[in-house]
C-alpha cells in the first residue's frame, strides 16, 4: 500500500513540475486571414520607413525597454495618445520617470530620437471600465525637432463616409 501511495505521490509531483511546450505556430487561428509575417496589425503590412512621420512609441525602462503604447505628434511639445496608456505609467501623482517617447523611426526600440516628458493631461471624463473618452496628451520637456521623418499629424475634421478606404498605423 505504501508503495502504491508513493508512486501516486511521485506522479502528482512530477505532473506539477512539468512545463508545457510553447506553441510557436499560431497560424491555425488565423487561417482565414491574409497575414504578412512582417505586419504587426492583423492583415497589415510593414510601413515603409518615414511613411508615418507623426507616429511615436511610448517606452519605459532604462536598461530593458518595454513598449507601452503609440501616439501621434500634435505640436512640437504635445503628443496625442490614449488615456489608458497614460494611466498605465502614472505613479504617485506623476508620470513614471522612465517613460520616454521615440520619434522618427518605424521601430519602437531603435532608431529615431528619444524625448523625455514633463507632464500629461487626460480627458476629464475618461472612464477606465468602458474606455469612454480615452484621450490623453503628453507634454515633452524639450521641443521635438521636426525633419523629413518627424512632423506633426495633419488633422482633418471632415466626415469619412462609407466605402472610403482608410489605413491604420500603430
Amino acid at each position: 500500500m505504501a508503495f502504491k501511495s508513493g508512486i501516486v505521490f511521485f506522479t502528482i509531483v512530477m505532473g506539477c513540475l512539468a512545463l508545457p511546450t510553447p506553441d510557436t505556430d499560431l497560424s491555425q487561428f488565423f487561417e482565414h486571414l491574409d497575414l504578412n509575417a512582417q505586419g504587426r496589425i492583423v492583415g497589415g503590412i510593414l510601413a515603409p520607413e518615414g511613411s508615418h512621420p507623426h507616429m511615436v512609441s511610448m517606452c519605459t525602462g532604462m536598461r530593458v525597454r518595454n513598449l507601452i503604447c503609440g501616439g501621434s505628434i500634435l505640436t512640437q511639445r504635445t503628443v496625442l495618445t490614449a488615456a489608458h496608456c497614460i494611466v498605465a505609467v502614472f505613479r504617485f501623482g506623476s508620470l513614471s520617470s522612465e517613460l520616454r517617447i521615440r520619434v522618427g523611426s518605424n521601430r519602437w526600440n531603435n532608431g529615431g530620437v528619444m524625448y523625455t516628458l514633463s507632464s500629461n493631461a487626460t480627458h476629464e471624463h475618461y472612464e477606465s471600465t468602458s474606455r469612454k473618452n480615452d484621450l490623453g496628451v503628453l507634454y515633452t520637456r524639450t521641443p521635438i525637432v521636426f525633419s523629413e521623418t518627424i512632423c506633426a499629424i495633419a488633422l482633418d475634421f471632415e466626415h469619412v463616409g462609407a466605402e472610403i478606404q482608410t489605413r491604420a498605423a500603430g
